[in-house]
Parts: structure tokens; sequence; C-alpha cells
């Protein structure tokens, strides 16, 4: 299961339902949302884990986070601490507030929400990629970027265009870094 799906299902679907509900969206609106969110942070986790040390902070993060709450308990998800934890995902996979700015407007365009809704959204949809990662680690016995099971974990962001192949978005990632 990819990320994006196991954020959907979270909590048998219910942080889809919670976030509907406190943001006055309906759970297809919210879907939508993720939908276009999910798949621009796992980007950017994907371009973090290439830089020295990225894969080695991820793994840090994901191990020392408790990150998993936000999948197994939605009713944290709309507290401050929530956003608080998003906002530092953010702040380090996207680098800062005008790549969010810009996330927002692209998926208010393609979604038809608010761009003020989806910027209080993100850190939230943040926290939640973070917590389906933490869930995936586990799940796959992932504790150093070593382990066997790091390829399940990687190949679910890193498999950009969910063809369930990782050979074309690698070259595509390879080619942007030799010819920028």
């Amino acid at each position: 299961m990819n990320i994006l799906e196991t954020v959907l299902k979270a909590a048998g679907g219910s942080a889809v339902s919670t976030l509907a509900k406190n943001f006055g969206l309906n759970d297809g609106q919210i879907s939508s949302v993720i939908g276009q969110l999910v798949p621009a942070l796992s980007r950017g986790m994907a371009k973090n884990t290439q830089s020295t040390g990225g894969l080695e902070d991820l793994l840090g993060a994901l191990t020392k986070g408790n990150h998993g709450r936000y999948m197994e308990q939605p009713n944290v998800l709309t507290d401050q601490a929530t956003t608080d934890d998003g906002n530092k995902i953010l702040s380090h996979v996207l680098g800062g507030k005008h790549v969010s700015r810009v996330l927002a407007g692209r998926t208010a365009e393609k979604t038809g929400v608010a761009p003020g809704l989806i910027k209080k959204l993100l850190p939230i949809v943040a926290s939640l990629a973070m917590g389906a990662m933490s869930q995936q680690k586990s799940s796959l016995g992932v504790n150093s970027p070593q382990s066997s099971g790091i390829g399940g974990l990687l190949s679910g962001f890193l498999d950009q265009d969910n063809d369930g192949s990782l050979a074309d978005d690698l070259l595509g990632i390879a080619g942007k870094m030799f010819f920028r």
C-alpha cells in the first residue's frame, strides 16, 4: 500500500471524516486535497533522501517521533501540536513557506477548495504522511538505511507516478540531478 492509500485509510477512514467535519468540507473534498498534497510531500521527502544524511535524518525522525498517533487517533489531528509538528515537517521537506503557498495554490486550482483552507490543512496532511511512513516503517521492520525493508518504505514515495515501477522515477530524478 502506498503512502496516499495509507493516509486515506487512516483509522478506518475516520481521519478523512474528522478533517472534513472540522474544516467544513465533505469527505470527497478532503480526499481530493489529500490526493494532491501527499504526492507533492512524497516528492519532497524523496528529494531530501538524496542529500547527504537525508535518509538517515528521515529514518531518525520516523524512529524518534510519535507520528503513528496521527494515523491511529484522528481526534489529535486538529490539535495545535499536530499543526506545529506538521509545520516542522513542511519546513524540512519543502524548505520554505513560499513553496507551501505555491503548493496550496496549485491544490486549490485542482480541487476547488479555497487556498486558505488548504494552507491550514497542509501541516496536518504532512503529519499524516509522516504517520503513514512511520506505520509502514514499523510494519517493515526498517530501523536503518541498511535494513532489507528500506526498499519497501522508499518505494511508497519514490514511485511518483504510481505505476509500480521505480525505474522510470529514479531515471527522472537522476536526469534532474545531471541536467540542471
